[in-house]
């Protein structure tokens, strides 16, 4: 709801970057292959935007949902799940 409130005042646009809003978000990584302990990352082919967030596009998983990933193990290293 915030969101579209602060989309409605145009404040922010459903294109933006999700870095322009959140700085913390910028140069992601992508897994490409190998393991929670030794993946294989590049770098994302483009930004994600604030309509990726809202329609759950962004490529962002929800840990032990759909079984057991090398990505739930990244997501457990780095205390996400908790």
């Amino acid at each position: 709801t915030a969101i579209m409130q602060l989309h409605e005042r145009a404040l922010l646009r459903l294109d933006d970057p999700v870095e322009t809003h959140l700085p913390a978000l910028a140069k992601r990584q992508v897994m490409t292959g190998g393991t929670a302990e030794a993946p294989q990352l590049m770098p994302a082919k483009r930004s994600i935007t604030i309509r990726d967030l809202l329609t759950h596009t962004a490529g962002y998983i929800y840990p032990g949902m759909f079984g057991k990933s090398p990505i739930d193990g990244l997501y457990e290293a780095a205390g996400v799940t908790k």
